[in-house]
């Protein structure tokens, strides 16, 4: 059947710290962002659509550190689907 492995002991030796970063903050900006999108008009689906995929997936610079651009983006997208509220 194969060894026995703790979950915690796979996550210790699988994922890095940046890894683990990356996780906790996009779990905190998730949260935010369901928590916006939850008062949205539907009719601004598609804008925030839109807006959601280029900041999440698009607006950065690769010669840059990734997890402080992606905080700013996520902070740049709360903002925009706040405006539409």
């Amino acid at each position: 059947m194969g060894r026995s492995r703790l979950v915690r002991d796979w996550i210790d030796e699988t994922i890095s710290a940046e890894d683990r970063e990356f996780l906790f903050v996009e779990l905190e900006s998730t949260a935010e962002l369901v928590r916006l999108l939850e008062r949205v008009d539907k009719k601004h689906e598609g804008e925030v659509l839109r807006m959601t995929l280029l900041f999440k997936y698009a607006f950065y610079d690769t010669a840059a550190d990734f997890i402080p651009q992606f905080i700013r983006n996520m902070g740049i997208l709360a903002a925009q689907i706040t405006r539409l509220i």
